[in-house]
């Protein structure tokens, strides 16, 4: 069942046992938006809003503003968007992509893939002001997805106190998408891994796909 609203006031739902479509847009609410049963799709807007997905295998999408979205039961597609995210998987597995913004992502149990990309501002530039931090990364079950042009051999895997941060090595080049010049990204961190260390990590923990 499809569900829309685009008032001002924030949103509360709670779905059934059915596959229920809901999309909440347009005003600057706060959102509560819960999947419950069946396969489940909800859509956020702007605002600061927090989605459960419930039992199913459920996609869930938050829009501008700080979101939270637990995917709980099954196998879960969360995406982020704008804004400083937190997205948590929950049991099966799960497919994190939190987006633009300094994210926090959890698989939980299953064998999870985060997905770990560029972004860029309006004109091209690749943006290093925002990374990403995944929170409980099993060497073995997991997979960090790379996307773009990023490839292993440009990744370097540096101690960062308990912490493990992942960053492009000290010549590593990325190809401006519009000018298709090398732009110089040596150095710039993309994630950060917390409880694990450097050596923990290889070419096995990642999966990579271009475009």
């Amino acid at each position: 069942e499809r569900y829309d609203s685009s008032g001002t006031r924030g949103t509360e739902f709670h779905g059934g046992a059915k596959d229920n479509d809901f999309g909440s847009y347009l005003e600057k609410r706060n959102d509560l938006l819960y999947g419950n049963g069946g396969n489940d799709r909800l859509e956020s807007g702007p605002g600061e809003d927090t989605l459960y997905g419930g039992a199913g295998n459920d996609v869930l999408g938050g829009g501008d503003g700080k979101d939270l979205l637990y995917g709980e039961n099954e196998n879960d597609t969360l995406y982020g968007g704008a804004g400083d995210d937190t997205l948590i998987g929950g049991r099966g597995d799960d497919y994190l992509h939190g987006g633009d913004g300094s994210d926090m992502l959890y698989g939980n149990s299953g064998a999870d893939i985060f997905n770990l990309q560029v972004a860029h501002h309006e004109n091209g530039d690749p943006r290093f002001d925002d990374h990403k931090t995944i929170g409980d990364f099993e060497n073995g079950a997991d997979k960090i997805l790379l996307s773009g042009d990023l490839s292993f051999s440009m990744l370097e895997f540096v101690s960062m106190g308990s912490s493990t941060a992942i960053q492009f090595h000290s010549e590593a080049f990325l190809v401006h998408p519009r000018t298709r010049e090398d732009v110089f990204v040596g150095g710039e961190l993309l994630a950060i891994l917390p409880g694990t260390t450097p050596d923990q990590f290889d070419s096995t923990d990642f999966v990579r796909v271009v475009g």
